[in-house]
């Protein structure tokens, strides 16, 4: 079976990093022919690939953009193409990885163009005006027909695969929890005495919120007694929170990557704060403190509407499956 997996985003997320564990094991399948399609400016994606054997990879001609589901209704071109290239390729099955349902989007309606089988890993189905995103509700409606174009989806949870349900997705749905690999390394000593506050997570100011910690780190000094507090990651916002006067001596960024954020998880024990994601589980497996926080607002949503259960019995979970690690 040859299977075609497709990724035209330029940036590396969450997402993608859980993605090439399953496109590892893919690679793996004697049954499988893999060949991987990716966005040439994507050069993380390309490397995590090059570390499991994945290469060389195919450059894709499309790249995801703001507001592409609206660029898919105006601009059919691109798609016209991709599929040519799809049915010159002769895959039994495109794979697109997609963050959300608007990232390699032009590569489901391709399939569907060619006539070649299609899934979906969709990490996040959110509704966008949920997530405060530019013209939300506009997107929302006009991304609604694109929850039945491929033949089946891929999510990371139950909550997940109700959330495409809402969203008017009658295909079937596969659960594939994220997960991490367990390396049998012994738990490394804190490299100070000082308590460790981590934020590991893309660098994202309207997600993440890194400014608001930092903020509040400055202006309630007594709070933070005794301290450290480390961010440990890259995204859009990393050269705003580097900026002249914003980072205190007791404030580090130690700036890129996931596998940076997995060595911090691991050596310095912080308590990490952001989205159940790797980094949680990593500095929990290590025996660090993880404190999860599950929250919602309008424009910060960490989890949707209703994941709180969800996230409670996630971390109850992890509470029986490593009862020799603290999770709080």
């Amino acid at each position: 079976m040859k299977i075609l997996a497709y990724d035209d985003n330029p940036d590396f997320g969450g997402h993608q990093a859980m993605a090439c564990h399953g496109l590892e094991a893919l690679a793996a399948e004697p049954s499988i022919d893999l060949v991987c399609m990716a966005n040439p400016a994507n050069r993380r994606l390309a490397e995590r690939l090059a570390q499991t054997g994945i290469a060389p990879l195919l450059e894709t001609q499309c790249t995801t953009r703001k507001l592409q589901g609206l660029r898919n209704r105006f601009s059919p071109g691109g798609i016209r193409d991709l599929a040519a290239r799809f049915a010159a390729l002769k895959p039994d099955l495109v794979l697109c990885i997609q963050g959300d349902i608007e990232q390699s989007s032009q590569a489901v309606l391709a399939a569907n163009r060619a006539g070649i089988p299609c899934a979906s890993y969709l990490a996040l189905p959110h509704r966008l005006a949920e997530m405060g995103a530019t013209l939300g509700a506009l997107r929302d409606r006009t991304n609604r027909s694109l929850f039945q174009k491929p033949d089946r989806f891929i999510a990371i949870s139950e909550r997940m695969r109700q959330l495409l349900v809402d969203r008017g997705c009658t295909k079937p749905v596969a659960i594939v929890p994220n997960g991490i690999p367990l390396p049998q390394a012994p738990r490394a000593r804190r490299s100070e005495p000082r308590t460790v506050l981590g934020m590991l997570g893309r660098v994202e100011f309207k997600q993440k919120r890194q400014d608001f910690m930092v903020e509040c780190f400055c202006r309630f000094p007594k709070h933070f007694a005794g301290c450290r507090l480390l961010i440990a990651g890259d995204g859009p916002d990393a050269k705003r929170l580097e900026r002249p006067g914003l980072l205190l001596p007791a404030i580090q960024h130690p700036g890129n990557g996931f596998g940076q954020r997995r060595a911090i998880a691991r050596r310095e024990g912080p308590r990490a704060r952001k989205q159940f994601g790797h980094s949680i589980a990593v500095a929990s497996h290590h025996g660090n403190a993880a404190r999860q926080r599950f929250e919602h607002h309008q424009r910060n949503p960490f989890v949707a509407r209703g994941q709180q259960e969800e996230g409670d019995a996630t971390v109850k979970r992890l509470r029986i499956r490593l009862p020799r690690h603290e999770l709080d």
